[in-house]
């Protein structure tokens, strides 16, 4: 809600090389399989079949400040 998205794409239109950092984490999310182990440490139902599915991991977090961390 504070523009970050609008501001990175005029910058990458004008050629300045941008970092989506929300992409790096999803592909890491994805692809990295110690990322992947340390998620289902945490969060066991969030992993199957070696995927992890966000939807699981919101609903555990919700209302829970100390999960966020």
């Amino acid at each position: 809600g504070m523009g970050k998205t609008t501001v990175a794409q005029q910058f990458s239109r004008h050629g300045v090389p941008i970092l989506d950092s929300d992409l790096v984490v999803h592909l890491h999310m994805q692809n990295d399989k110690t990322c992947i182990a340390a998620i289902k440490e945490i969060f066991p139902k969030a992993v199957k079949d070696g995927v992890i599915d966000r939807g699981v991991i919101s609903k555990e977090v919700f209302g829970k400040p100390e999960l966020l961390k």
